[in-house]
């Protein structure tokens, strides 16, 4: 035998450890350390939790939406809260660089013309180089915009995660809810439509709760965005990036009016649901109360780098539309949806699959011919 040989058996056949006590002591020990890691592991969340945000933090709330229900289970309800915690790194070389490269873009392949703004991209395209906050947990509060009252102030249970996003629930006193619906239905002239309540963040931010009652037999309108409600030009790729990040949003004519309309003559809730990503949020809520259209919840997308371009990422949304839609559905197996869409993409073939899928939901669908290149005959609207 090797030198080495001899010494390990030697020194294991003569080892302390094989005595029953010594065993049973480095077996607690482990067992001990083993228990103090998977504590560690779990409380890590909440041991790294920042309860400050940082000077020059954001925090961007986004709107939902919520069906009281009839009958419900207990005295509260669970209200969904998503946030975003991020700060601009203005004096970065990166963002600097990128932006000097956009401007020239501007000026030379996108052809500017009076429009065109860098101010509108830089704000908007800027968000994309933020530094995501993870660690913090918020205080919101929710406020009554009728009677401006207030529904509580409330702790998120969970902290944003490594993309600075958090999905979280507040549990509500059901009572203050529907006391809020019944007051704002009073104060109106047509009592259909979903009643805003705000939602109240750090930072001076804010977002709405949009409620509708259940005992009124609501039907779900869910619409896409862009040149469905927001002219974008989607099958341009030029001036779909223009439209996007250069220009101001501009509604289609008659989709709001549409709306109001169907949202006076029956009690509705409202899903927008596009394929552009959660740093346009801010924007598109802004363009849309300008515009005039009813309240309702934005459903968008997490842009990651991974995705291999923006460009790409505007327009390949098929998979993010089915899903979304067919959760809302899912969710929500007693109500009838309207699906409202346009020609220039995959919404015609997205909403006939999930009409196959819920043939007992899907009330209608409706689709804007974008392109003027199809007629009602055509074999994608079958």
């Amino acid at each position: 035998r090797s030198a080495l040989g001899a010494l390990t058996d030697s020194h294991y056949s003569h080892a302390p450890l094989h005595t029953p006590l010594v065993r049973h002591m480095f077996s607690t020990k482990v067992a001990a350390a083993s228990v103090v890691f998977l504590l560690a592991y779990v409380a890590w969340p909440f041991l790294s939790e920042r309860s400050d945000l940082p000077e020059g933090a954001h925090v961007q709330l986004f709107s939902q939406s919520l069906l009281l229900p009839e009958n419900a289970p207990g005295p509260e309800v669970a209200v969904s809260i998503h946030a975003w915690v991020y700060q601009l790194n203005t004096g970065s070389l990166n963002r600097r660089a990128f932006l000097s490269v956009a401007e020239r873009l501007l000026g030379t392949v996108l052809s500017p013309t009076p429009d065109l703004r860098f101010d509108i991209f830089q704000e908007r395209a800027g968000l994309f180089l933020a530094d995501n906050l993870p660690g913090h947990r918020l205080e919101i509060e929710l406020m009554c915009m009728e009677s401006g009252e207030s529904l509580g102030v409330y702790l998120l249970d969970q902290i944003t995660g490594n993309n600075g996003h958090v999905n979280a629930e507040i549990m509500v006193p059901r009572d203050l809810l529907v006391a809020c619906v019944e007051y704002s239905q009073q104060k109106r002239t047509t009592p259909s439509g979903p009643v805003p309540v705000e939602i109240l963040g750090p930072q001076l931010s804010s977002s709405r709760l949009y409620l509708t009652l259940e005992q009124r037999e609501p039907f779900v309108l869910v619409s896409d965005i862009d040149d469905t409600i927001k002219v974008s030009n989607v099958s341009n790729k030029e001036l779909l990036l223009e439209n996007t990040f250069y220009r101001s949003f501009h509604a289609v004519p008659g989709m709001a009016t549409l709306y109001n309309r169907w949202s006076r003559e029956h009690p509705l809730m409202v899903h927008y649901v596009s394929a552009s990503p959660w740093h346009l949020f801010s924007d598109l809520e802004r363009f849309m109360n300008a515009a005039l259209f009813p309240g309702g919840q934005i459903h968008l997308r997490h842009f990651r780098v991974k995705d291999r371009s923006l460009l790409q990422f505007l327009t390949a949304s098929k998979q993010f539309k089915f899903t979304t839609i067919c959760r809302l559905m899912t969710d929500r197996p007693a109500l009838p949806f309207v699906l409202v869409g346009d020609s220039t993409e995959n919404d015609p073939e997205i909403y006939g699959k999930l009409a196959r899928a819920f043939p007992d939901q899907v009330l209608h669908i409706f689709i804007r011919n974008a392109d003027r290149d199809y007629t009602s005959s055509d074999p994608r609207f079958e």
